[in-house]
């Protein structure tokens, strides 16, 4: 356990310049000279630089503005109406300046010649007086700190004389502060109605998918982009590649690329194979996405857990006169990635970084934990890839391939690269799913992907069948498997780590309620058997205690016993889980929550009445509603709802509000006694 927990103070050092992280200077001087150095080569002679940047900037803002306009409108509309509101001179009307006219003022920028950017980069970089700050570890005085803390609360509780009248007056001041609406008030309170939540409009179809792909999922919407997924199954990589699988998301965008004589490049098909270095492929797809990924897991919070683990997911984010290339250079690079030493080197520290982050994080720590201990190994079959995936497996992979990259011995890692490539390049296995804007012919889009898909595959997969109508039907056919392991008795870890500063907790149970529908029965009859209505019950019942100002929330947050403190339904993992984050007294935090499932349970109408109720309901319906407020959200939706077995999206709202339509005080009762 030791050596899994490590929080990496060991002597190695990963990067060169590490020991001179506290040089006072030095890595100011290395900036220093790397700026100069692009001064002098008027930004490596690329005349188009600058403007390209700017178009890229704007691209991304555009993107941005789309996914969270109300979040952007505020950022830049929002600064100044109140700047406009606080000047001198106000006279009731807001005035907006150039911040609302963002696009303007950076196609202006796009047009400045170089000398205007070298300008500024001399003036405000270069020669501008620069602050070296850093923040030294120094464990002596951390020790010294906390001494001193718990010395000072101390001294301020032996002041307190009267301590009866002290907790006098903190009850008075909590009692003050509990939020106690009118009747009236509750009785205007806005309730929407579950049958009837808005999403953005949209069409969704399965689409035929010529060439090698599985199925072809399209969301066409009012959108001025298109987004990208590609989810490409893991089943068939062997449990003694599974291991490297971290290592070849990472590297999937961040490799040379070797094509072959016959692919297409710059316009024109080669001749002869052309190895296209890393940092060209960057810059190419800076131009041609504003964001781009890969990752092992649909919904993967990288080295912790994944929603779905058996995915490989592709994702970028294009406009549409740049889809074709972006198509065509995703798939190439999947196909054709060519890792170097070096590469792999980079990435793999890279990684192990990421790793020391999360060890300073709690939270994470406790679901990487969680997610590891939930998913007990098969027995005959290759262990689970969420398994492979977490940190306690990856932190001894990295560092091995770290260190057999540094001596040399970088052939046995890019050999089993090699090998994922190959098993993941199988025709009729990969699904496409898309968002195309209305007006946009979406086959066409589905045509252009698949033929670079085919292009891609090796001569003897090009002439396999096509799948047949079921697949396509059901682009997504991943059961839910039970993971938990069989306990005969109550798993209690309790893990230690330097590197983090509060406790954190998580209490987990089975909790196998069925949330979907079987895609062999009738979609109708199920849902009006209403089969998941403990499911939403059970969310609704932890909706309800959970929120803010809420009987959770004043029974473990209001004290002080932790920073957050929520309830969690895991269906894929069949969990239900209660967590306590950045805690300061977790036990404290336990025997407050056990002390209110008693209160709930002997006064359950004082806790859960009408408006209780009628809240929680809406606090369901606003997340649904939030969660397809965007082109972009809407096809991760549609994505999740085919994983869950729904024909499309509109069939899972149907499903979800029928059933938070229909749940009943009885309902809440059953589902808090039962779990």
């Amino acid at each position: 356990a030791d050596s899994e927990l490590s929080d990496g103070n060991d002597n190695e050092c990963e990067d060169p310049d590490l020991p001179r992280l506290f040089d006072d200077g030095y890595f100011a001087a290395l900036l220093h000279r790397e700026l100069v150095r692009i001064h002098a080569s008027r930004f490596d002679g690329d005349e188009q630089a600058l403007p390209r940047a700017a178009r890229q900037y704007a691209q991304r803002l555009a993107q941005s503005m789309e996914s969270r306009p109300d979040e952007m409108l505020q950022q830049i509309i929002g600064v100044e109406v109140v700047a406009s509101h606080f000047a001198p001179g106000f006279a009731g009307k807001s005035a907006l300046g150039t911040r609302a006219r963002v696009f303007d003022v950076v196609a202006d920028l796009a047009r400045r010649p170089t000398d205007y950017w070298l300008g500024l980069l001399k003036t405000w970089l270069i020669d501008a007086r620069a602050c070296h700050v850093v923040m030294v570890p120094d464990a002596t005085l951390g020790a010294r700190l906390e001494r001193e803390r718990r010395q000072a609360e101390r001294e301020n509780a032996a002041r307190v004389v009267d301590r009866d009248a002290h907790r006098e007056r903190i009850a008075r001041a909590l009692e003050s502060n509990r939020v106690d609406l009118p009747a009236a008030v509750r009785a205007a309170i806005p309730l929407p109605d579950a049958r009837g939540t808005a999403t953005l409009p949209h069409r969704q179809r399965v689409l035929a998918a010529p060439g090698a792909l599985a199925a072809a999922q399209v969301v066409q919407c009012d959108t001025e982009f298109v987004d990208v997924q590609l989810h490409v199954p893991l089943g068939a990589v062997p449990e003694a590649l599974r291991p490297y699988l971290v290592l070849f998301q990472a590297l999937v965008f961040s490799s040379d690329v070797a094509l072959p004589a016959g692919a297409c490049y710059g316009g024109r098909v080669l001749a002869a194979p052309l190895r296209v270095p890393h940092d060209d492929v960057d810059r190419q797809l800076a131009e041609l996405t504003t964001s781009r990924g890969c990752a092992v897991g649909l919904g993967a919070e990288p080295f912790v857990s994944a929603w779905v683990d058996e995915l490989l997911v592709l994702a970028l984010h294009t406009a549409p006169a740049q889809y074709a290339a972006a198509a065509r250079w995703t798939m190439q690079l999947l196909a054709f990635g060519a890792p170097t030493r070096a590469r792999i080197l980079a990435v793999a520290q890279n990684l192990l970084g990421e790793i020391a982050r999360i060890k300073r994080d709690g939270d994470l720590m406790l679901m990487a934990a969680v997610a590891r201990l939930s998913a007990a190994d098969r027995a005959g079959r290759p262990r689970w890839i969420e398994n492979h995936a977490s940190l306690f497996d990856q932190e001894r992979v990295l560092r091995q391939i770290v260190a057999d990259a540094r001596r040399g011995h970088a052939q046995p890692t890019l050999d089993s690269l090699a090998a994922i490539r190959r098993l993941l390049l199988r025709p009729h296995a990969a699904v496409l799913s898309l968002c195309v804007p209305d007006a946009a012919d979406a086959q066409a889009y589905v045509d252009a992907f698949a033929a670079e898909w085919h292009a891609c595959l090796p001569p003897s997969a090009q002439r396999a069948p096509p799948p047949g109508p079921a697949r396509a039907a059901r682009p997504f056919d991943m059961p839910c498997e039970p993971r938990l392991p069989a306990l005969a008795q109550a798993l209690r870890v309790h893990v230690t780590l330097k590197s983090v500063q509060a406790a954190s907790l998580a209490i987990c149970i089975p909790c196998a309620l069925s949330a979907h529908p079987d895609p062999l029965e009738d979609f109708d009859a199920q849902l009006a058997r209403l089969p998941a209505r403990d499911f939403y019950a059970l969310c609704m019942l932890l909706e309800l205690l959970h929120r803010t100002d809420g009987p959770l929330y004043n029974a473990v947050r209001g004290p002080g016993f932790a920073y957050s403190a929520y309830f969690a339904v895991h269906t894929r993992a069949q969990q239900l889980g209660f967590y306590c984050s950045r805690a300061a007294d977790v036990s404290r935090a336990v025997l407050a929550l056990q002390t209110l499932l008693g209160q709930v349970a002997d006064a359950w109408d004082e806790h859960v009445g009408a408006l209780e109720i009628a809240m929680a309901r809406s606090a369901m319906v606003f997340a649904s509603v939030e969660a397809q407020a965007s082109p972009q959200a809407v096809l991760s939706q549609s994505v999740s709802s085919a994983v869950d077995g729904f024909a499309s999206l509109e069939l899972k709202n149907r499903w979800r509000n029928a059933h938070i339509d229909a749940v009943t005080p009885a309902d809440l009762r059953r589902v808090f006694d039962q779990h």
